[in-house]
């Protein structure tokens, strides 16, 4: 024999609560876990609050728009409703609005229970209120009745109190569970056995005499197979007494019968128990499949589905199963097993599991065929059954881009003002502004979160593939809200709402989803810091699939995993272009070029050539489509470079100026063969020191000089990442050998040939081309002057504008083959400086800025 036993009030399938009401506080869970017998009415923001003005428990319920309420509906009559409620505004100012609790019979008519009225609601403390409703209440709700800008309401803690009886008051319950009037037990045995179903019958009443009990009668389609063994005829206040009913099935499968209680009881005679049994493992399946399924709505990023229902049970529901791919005959889910969405039937993926017949398909990508299977069934728990035979089947094709064809009709790559007219394509300034902290009840709950089995959900973290299992609503800790384009880079920062008035106040570009993702907080994002994103060479940290480290030219830089490359490096550039030049609510502009050095610590900028060859080489796949898609139908903008992944071509990102003729490909190729420079040419020579110079070499990051005197010696080898370079302490009137070779990401390239040239052989006291040497150039005015004159030699040393003025001019005696020039004072700008004395002169263009 086997016994199942599950009561239930009509909340299985009507969800009323019984009363007493646990109290009932707003979890991470809340609102994809309600309590039996609550609804609410939320809008798309984040549904609870996470800190709280007062030392009151959080999280709290948020209500922040007119209309939002959270309604309860019970089985009987409600004691005292208790509950905590603040007002919520920024800066501390008072509430102002209005906020009623009420109450209603039939959850049609609603009067006023308690109501709020501005200042009457406390903005900086939790109240802890209550209010006794009407004896006829079975309806109670939370109402945003006026909204004023500004003004929002937290609510937490809600419970309902057994009332205080001076009646009698019939109740029962089963296995320690309420069974409300109109309820159902339910228990399973083998056919040829019985059980019986001992039902306590409670008087909640602590005056007013017995409850009454007249005889109970049982009726229905299989009353015969139930048997009232006892049942007590009167409960004493505030007690209890045990119904026994028999039962013994006579077949397989929903064997039901209604259980007729008369009383006393002024509100509640008589008392109904539906009896739901089975005879052996399983409920009776539905006759027939559900019918027409119709999908519609259907998008990049999801699909409506809805279709006729057929015969259930109270219990009853459809299970839908998505798929790429039409389901093999033999599979199909198991009799006795419950369901949830993210659960899998033979592999296959759970979607809906209820007695709803509309549904909504998330986890849907663009240009992708998906099937739906759907089967009806009867029964709760382990004696659900299943019609496993002919389900109700369909598909539907995503469409491969919801952009809109004329999207980018006025955009033309020829045209100069490309940059200009991709930013005002972008719109940053007339986009539908959603604040950072609503991240996850939009981009989460709507897109980014995946369904996995036991109803949890997935948030996967884009730059390391760590993921990240939960239950209703993620809360942020684990799991970061991460820029990519960081909030240090913005020229704009602090825009996160924390600077000075009038810029407190959470800016576009710091919510902006198109560049944000979730992220791991400790073992990712705190790795990535403000570092620019690049190729790792020199591995210091990894993280799955992210790592840290050094670049080719011993940059720190972070690498996310293949899968994020062209998404990163696509955000980050639309950042740049729909931020740039926009006025912010002070009158002024910012130009969001790559920032270079992006700190004192980091003294270097983001290569963009790493973020093109990311762009090139990961383009945008169905899921990066979708999520353009998504966040267009949010915001009311696209990312053009998720559209058109050749427009970065097109741009300068480290000064945001435009290119008419990218060469191709526009970045660095990492893997390709480094290239040979165009040899190098004498821009001047003196007895111990040589100027060359040559020409860039496209994918060069550095490049080195080698030079000797003859071919028995060693090379002596100088780098610079400039296209000159400086030789000196060389012999006078020595002829010596020399090349060049640039270095790139993927490593040395081949050298130029051998060329000669011979140094001068002037008298060490004159002054010709290449005597001098200025170092740093440019400069903030200081810099040092090496010389091949020898020490005690005297010069005067002018320095002279563009406009031929002299604006500085001072003697100096060499010592230590150099002399130092401090000319801060002096404006910046271009300089010659001019050295002479009776022996000549020599002049060089410096920079001062």
């Amino acid at each position: 024999m086997f016994v199942l036993a599950l009561c239930s009030s009509l909340a299985m399938s009507f969800a009323q609560a019984p009363v007493p009401v646990p109290l009932y506080s707003f979890d991470n869970n809340f609102p994809s876990t309600l309590p039996t017998g609550m609804t609410v009415n939320l809008g798309a923001g984040n549904p609870t609050y996470t800190t709280a003005a007062s030392s009151h428990t959080v999280p709290a319920a948020r209500l922040d728009l007119q209309g939002e309420f959270i309604q309860l509906w019970c089985a009987g009559q409600l004691g005292t409703v208790r509950y905590w409620i603040k007002g919520s505004t920024s800066n501390g100012a008072p509430f102002n609005g209005t906020f009623t609790l009420e109450q209603s019979a039939n959850g049609t008519a609603w009067t006023t229970l308690k109501q709020y009225v501005g200042q009457q609601l406390s903005a900086t403390t939790y109240m802890n209120d209550s209010a006794s409703p009407l004896a006829a209440t079975r309806y109670i709700r939370w109402y945003f009745t006026t909204k004023q800008s500004g003004s929002n309401v937290a609510l937490d803690d809600i419970e309902v109190l057994a009332p205080i009886l001076q009646v009698p008051e019939i109740n029962a319950t089963y296995s320690n569970a309420a069974v409300i009037s109109g309820g159902y037990v339910i228990t399973g045995v083998n056919v040829g056995d019985s059980v019986n179903l001992n039902i306590n019958i409670q008087n909640q009443g602590i005056a007013g005499g017995n409850l009454t009990i007249g005889t109970p009668t049982i009726t229905g389609t299989n009353a015969a197979e139930y048997t009232l063994m006892s049942s007590p005829s009167a409960v004493a206040p505030s007690s209890d007494s045990i119904m026994v009913v028999k039962f013994k099935p006579l077949a397989n499968g929903t064997r039901t019968a209604v259980l007729t209680i008369p009383s006393n009881d002024g509100d509640e005679n008589p008392y109904i128990i539906n009896l739901g049994c089975t005879g052996g493992l399983f409920v009776t399946a539905p006759a027939s499949q559900a019918s027409g399924l119709n999908l519609s709505n259907i998008k990049s990023f999801r699909i409506t589905g809805n279709f006729t229902g057929t015969t259930i049970d109270n219990f009853g529901g459809y299970l839908i199963v998505k798929s790429n791919s039409p389901l093999p005959a033999n599979v199909h889910p198991t009799d006795g097993k419950v369901y949830q969405r993210g659960d899998t039937v033979m592999g296959y993926k759970v979607i809906h599991s209820a007695s709803a017949t509309n549904f909504v398909a998330s986890e849907v990508y663009a240009n992708s065929t998906y099937h739906f299977t759907i089967w009806a069934y009867n029964g709760a728990g382990s004696t659900r059954n299943y019609l496993e035979t002919n389900p109700l089947t369909a598909n539907a094709t995503t469409p491969a881009t919801m952009m809109p064809a004329n999207e980018y009709a006025n955009i033309n790559t020829s045209n100069t003002t490309f940059i200009g007219d991709l930013t005002t394509k972008c719109d940053i300034v007339g986009r539908n502004k959603i604040f950072y902290g609503n991240y996850g009840p939009t981009m989460m709950k709507l897109f980014a979160a995946t369904d996995t089995f036991g109803g949890q959900k997935v948030a996967t973290c884009v730059y390391s593939g760590d993921k990240f299992l939960y239950t209703g609503t993620l809360a942020w800790g684990y799991m970061s809200r991460e820029h990519s384009y960081c909030h240090d880079w913005m020229p704009t920062n602090l825009a996160d709402g924390t600077a000075a008035a009038p810029l407190n106040y959470e800016h576009a570009e710091y919510n902006d989803q198109h560049h944000l993702f979730p992220a791991n907080q400790n073992d990712v994002n705190a790795v990535r810091s403000n570092y620019p994103m690049g190729k790792v060479v020199t591995v210091q940290s990894s993280f799955m699939g992210s790592k840290y480290g050094l670049d080719s030219l011993g940059r720190k830089v972070f690498e996310p995993r293949d899968e994020q490359k062209g998404k990163t490096a696509r955000a980050i550039m639309y950042m740049a272009v729909a931020y740039n030049n926009c006025l912010d609510s002070s009158g002024a502009t910012y130009s969001w070029k790559f920032r270079n050095p992006i700190s004192t610590s980091i003294p270097y900028g983001q290569d963009q050539s790493v973020l093109k060859r990311w762009n090139a080489l990961y383009p945008p796949d169905s899921y990066e489509i979708s999520r353009n898609d998504f966040i267009d139908s949010l915001q009311g903008n696209r990312n053009p470079f998720v559209d058109h992944p050749e427009y970065a071509c097109y741009i300068d990102f480290s000064s945001m100026s435009y290119i008419a003729n990218p060469s191709a490909p526009c970045y660095y190729d990492f893997n390709a063969t480094c290239g040979t420079p165009t040899p190098p040419t004498i821009d001047s020579i003196g007895n111990n020191a040589i100027t060359l110079s040559w020409t860039a070499l496209p994918s060069a990051t550095s490049y080195t000089i080698q030079y000797r005197t003859s071919a028995a010696q060693p090379w002596t080898t100088a780098t610079t990442t400039n296209l000159s370079y400086t030789i000196t302490g060389l012999n006078a009137a020595t002829t010596y050998t020399f090349r060049i070779y640039a270095t790139c990401l993927s490593g040395a390239g081949t050298p130029t040939s051998n060329s000669t040239f011979t140094t001068k052989s002037v008298g060490i006291s004159e002054i010709n081309d290449g005597t001098f040497n200025l170092a740093p150039n440019p400069n903030n005015g200081l810099f040092r002057v090496s010389t091949t004159l020898k020490n005690g030699t005297v010069v005067q040393v002018n320095l002279i504008d563009v406009s031929g003025r002299i604006c500085f001019t001072e003697e100096k005696s060499i010592s230590n083959s150099s002399f130092d020039i401090n000319a801060a004072n002096l404006p910046k700008g271009i300089y010659m400086v001019k050295i002479s004395n009776n022996k000549g002169s020599s002049n060089y263009r410096m920079i001062i800025e």
